[in-house]
This record gives C-alpha cells, structure tokens and sequence, in this order.
C-alpha cells in the first residue's frame, strides 16, 4: 500500500467519525477488510512508519500540555491518535507541534490506542487468522530518545509552546 492510499483511508474514516473513536475504528476495518491481504498489512507498515516518525520531544510536549500530563505509554496512543486525524493533520503537527491544539478541537480523546489494531482486526475479519498467524509486519518501535531537543520542567513548554500552554494549561479536564 502507498502512502496515498493509507491517507485516503484514514481521511475518510474520519470524515465519517465525527471525532468518535469506535466510529473512525470501524470505518478503517470496513475499508481494510475489502481489500487483499497484502494491502491490509502494507497499511500497518504505513501506520507504523507515521507513528515512529512523530517519535519527538516537541508532539511530546505538546501532548503533555493539552492532557495536563503524558506518559510514555500515552504518549504512543497519542501519536496513533495523531496519525488518526488525517495526513494535513500529522504534517502540520510534525511541522509545528503548536497546531496540535486545532486538531483537538471536536475530538473527545487525543489517545486512540485501538488504532494500532485496525489492520489486524481487518486481517483477522478476513481470513479468520491474525497478523501474528501469518505475516511479519513492523511494529511500534522506538529505540533511543525521542528526536529533538528534550524538555525537563512545564516551564520550558510554556516557553516552548505558548499557544498550546495559553489555550490548554490549568484548565478544567
């Protein structure tokens, strides 16, 4: 699968969503699940290289800021979240981690960690048997430090990231 073709599934999904998590989950396993195999595991290859790439400091921050905290573990679901909202979306963030903040607006979560299943649950619908079963496929993978520069302190995201601290920081959640 090309990145176009990941793109496309994954805008429509949203377009469809309204922001609903199980909505977005299900449209991208009913577009999957349509399509041969090969397909289904070349999207989770597309999905995997996305959230690997926003492996960074700054969308770490940036989630941090927007949910008052982030984990490592969220910080994953953040990026598959990420990746969710579309490839004008991600580019933008991976760009200026800022803007972030305007993606979040209508979404309810900005963790979504089932979207890391939906191409195996599309293999699973159809051909009964799981990625694990049958095929290789990368994974999520992060070795080493996020890239950029690391932040220590809420001060040094305020400075950072003024906008996203201004709009998000203290509020209620």
């Amino acid at each position: 699968m090309d990145e176009q073709m990941f793109w496309g599934i994954v805008q429509t999904a949203k377009d469809e969503s309204g922001g609903d998590h199980d909505v977005r989950f299900r449209s991208i396993v009913r577009q999957l699940s349509d399509l041969p195999c090969s397909d289904i595991a070349g999207f989770q290859e597309v999905l995997w290289n996305c959230v690997n790439g926003a492996y960074s400091w700054d969308l770490w921050g940036a989630a941090y800021i927007i949910n008052g905290g982030c984990s490592d573990d969220s910080f994953g679901d953040f990026r598959l979240w990420l990746v969710s909202m579309g490839e004008q979306g991600y580019r933008s963030a991976m760009s200026d981690p800022e803007t972030v903040g305007d993606l979040q607006v209508g979404e309810s979560d900005i963790f979504f960690e089932a979207m890391g299943g939906v191409a195996d649950e599309a293999y699973g619908m159809s051909t009964g048997r799981y990625f694990d079963d049958d095929v290789l496929v990368p994974s999520q993978n992060e070795t080493g430090e996020p890239a950029g520069v690391k932040w220590t302190s809420e001060r040094e995201l305020a400075m950072r990231f003024p906008r996203l601290f201004a709009r998000f920081w203290g509020r209620d959640r």
